[in-house]
């Protein structure tokens, strides 16, 4: 290998079946040959085989040819204008392809970098990057960006961009390419999605979730056995949990509802620990939903007689007068029941001023001036005592005036205090 070893070489071969050849040889002395072929085309080769090669007509066949060590075309420029690049990968504006990409595009780095494609020399849309962000970008107004799969016969089945005319916000539409989201809804939507319209999964795609629409009902499914659905607002606060497991729903954190219904007119309790459950609400005495009025009476003396001046009206209530003149002779005008009711309880205790140990006194029940039947009797004791009258069952009507009245003489048993228990109707 010296300089002595330069020289071209011409062979025209002439009359001859080989083809015209130049040879080129350097100062390596590894020649390269210019054949001219039977069709015409110009062929470069060297000693591992053809390089590339020119075709001499521009209306059909190859017109170029770059080839590989086997003399597989790995760049061949059609007659047709169509540009065949060989399996492998392809580099652009670098000399280093990215592993495992057929294409790699670099750019300069003075602007955005990517592909535009173009109708008639017009920018119609453009694939492009900077250092923010990557950008499929719409370069007409209204142009919506489609994606056109196909089931296994044929069919289309379309999802796009839209910009809807250009008269509403971009959106996301997934189904029938008629279908058009109307202004103000949602941004996405997804039709004709079957039994499940969204899925979601973990990292490993073992857990997943649907939201669903069916009809007029819509789903939110956790597939995974025993999973809950939870609903979190401030970051990590459950505000609704649904137990997957226990079938329950908590909502706060805080409190559990319980799994079944309970029994007419009860209600929901608590606790105290968060676990609800239904229970029955019992007011006075032994009756439910119960209410009570108070009543009385101040003065020492209980009775008919004229000691005590009460006319045996003796209770008061929210410490007002006994009847209506104040008298031994005045007469009833008791208290209002709010509701329809019945007596169903009278409780009496007796402070004893004058220590009674023996004796009776007897009320009755009073109800719109008009004493009814059956006596409330008392026997008394030394001291402080009380007498609890129950079973009662003395109906009364809303807007009824209800008052007890002392039916025996006057004795020195009070002062006195009366409970009357109601049990709406």
């Amino acid at each position: 290998m010296a300089d002595s070893d330069k020289q071209i070489l011409i062979t025209p071969n002439i009359s001859q079946t080989s083809f015209p050849q130049i040879k080129f040889v350097g100062k390596d002395n590894a020649p390269m040959y210019q054949t001219v072929q039977d069709d015409g085309t110009i062929a470069f080769s060297a000693a591992q085989g053809e390089v590339f090669s020119i075709g001499p007509t521009m209306a059909t066949g190859t017109i170029f040819s770059a080839n590989d060590i086997s003399g597989v075309p790995l760049l061949k420029v059609l007659a047709s204008g169509t540009v065949n690049v060989a399996s492998g990968r392809l580099a652009i504006g670098t000399d280093t392809a990215v592993d495992g990409m057929a294409l790699t595009l670099n750019g300069d780095g003075t602007s955005y970098e990517g592909i535009a494609f173009q109708v008639d020399g017009s920018t119609k849309w453009k694939m492009s990057t900077d250092s923010s962000g990557f950008y499929w970008d719409s370069q007409v107004n209204t142009m919506d960006i489609n994606f056109r799969l196909r089931d296994s016969g044929g069919t289309q089945q379309k999802f796009r961009f839209t910009a809807d005319g250009g008269t509403n916000s971009p959106k996301f539409v997934v189904g029938a390419s008629s279908h058009t989201i109307p202004d103000g809804q949602a941004g996405i939507e997804i039709i004709d999605a079957g039994q499940s319209t969204l899925r979601v999964t973990d990292s490993d795609g073992n857990a997943s979730s649907d939201f669903a629409q069916s009809g007029n009902d819509a789903y939110i499914i956790n597939r995974v056995t025993n999973g809950d659905i939870k609903i979190r607002v401030n970051g990590n606060n459950e505000l609704i949990t649904l137990d997957g497991g226990n079938q329950t729903v908590t909502f706060n954190g805080e409190y559990t509802f319980p799994t079944s219904d309970g029994s007419a007119n009860q209600v929901l309790q608590t606790d105290g620990n968060g676990a609800l459950s239904f229970a029955t609400v019992s007011g006075g005495g032994s009756d439910t939903n119960t209410f009570v009025i108070f009543g009385e009476e101040s003065d020492n003396y209980a009775g008919t007689g004229s000691t005590g001046n009460a006319n045996g009206y003796q209770f008061s209530y929210g410490n007002g007068a006994q009847n209506v003149s104040k008298s031994s002779s005045g007469a009833d005008f008791g208290i209002n029941v709010p509701v329809n009711c019945t007596l169903t309880r009278v409780d009496v205790v007796f402070a004893n001023s004058g220590n009674r140990t023996s004796g009776t006194t007897t009320f009755v029940v009073v109800k719109n001036g008009t004493a009814q039947t059956g006596n409330l009797s008392t026997t008394h004791s030394a001291g402080i005592h009380d007498t609890h009258h129950t079973g009662l069952s003395h109906s009364f009507s809303a807007g009824d005036r209800f008052n007890l009245r002392t039916t025996t003489s006057s004795q020195q048993v009070g002062p006195m205090r009366m409970t009357a228990y109601f049990t709406p109707t």
